[in-house]
């Protein structure tokens, strides 16, 4: 029984006994979609970048995907779908259903390639970054990681204030040994992951390249 009626039967039995004052009966507010819109706009909290940076690593490390999906603004869409070729790399049947148009990187794509958009490699370097230095300097370089005989990764780890930009560069060499162990020949490749920082001081991921 809402208050309307609850009003209304109260004003009819004190009537039978006494006349008494009609009461007014007030509307209640009707929330518009805008009025409804409006307060649940909640500000995202200013937070400084290193800190968000931190947030960032442990969500990865801990494999968070509900809260590593915070620093994507899905779907991603880029024009030469790099995030898809480094993630079909050895999948020659993934690589055929690019295509030639920019193919959306969704929240289920998140859910379903986070490791390996974020493989161990990335995961062992980004622990190894000391964030304090990074956030004095600018940028910092981790310890090479590895076997050290035929293959070793290390993370460059580069802060841009102008562009406001973060740039975490794994780079990789592999040493090509002969049937002795004898190494014969190396090669370099870098996966380069972008991100971008907002005003509220919050990463955003905005591309990985492959190079080399």
């Amino acid at each position: 029984m809402n208050l309307y009626i609850v009003l209304l039967l109260a004003t009819s039995m004190a009537a039978c006994k006494r006349s008494a004052p009609k009461t007014e009966i007030q509307k209640p507010e009707i929330q518009t979609i805008d009025t409804i819109v409006k307060r649940e706009e909640i500000p995202v909290p200013k937070i400084n970048w290193i800190d968000d940076f931190r947030n960032f690593r442990s969500a990865v490390v801990q494999n968070k995907k509900d809260s590593l999906a915070f620093y994507f603004n899905l779907p991603i869409v880029n024009e030469g779908n790099d995030i898809w070729y480094f993630l079909f790399a050895d999948n020659e049947k993934g690589l055929k259903l690019i295509g030639n148009k920019p193919k959306p990187f969704t929240s289920s794509d998140l859910e379903k390639y986070s490791h390996q958009l974020f493989p161990a490699h990335f995961i062992n370097s980004i622990l190894k970054i000391k964030t304090d230095s990074l956030f004095k300097t600018g940028e910092y370089a981790t310890p090479a990681l590895g076997d050290g005989k035929t293959i070793t990764y290390q993370m460059f780890a580069s802060y841009n204030e102008k562009e406001k930009q973060l740039t975490l560069n794994l780079s990789y060499v592999a040493v090509y040994v002969d049937k002795k162990g004898q190494p014969q020949d190396n090669s370099e490749s870098n996966l380069i992951y972008t991100f971008s920082i907002d005003e509220s001081g919050h990463l955003k991921f905005k591309n990985i390249q492959v190079a080399g």
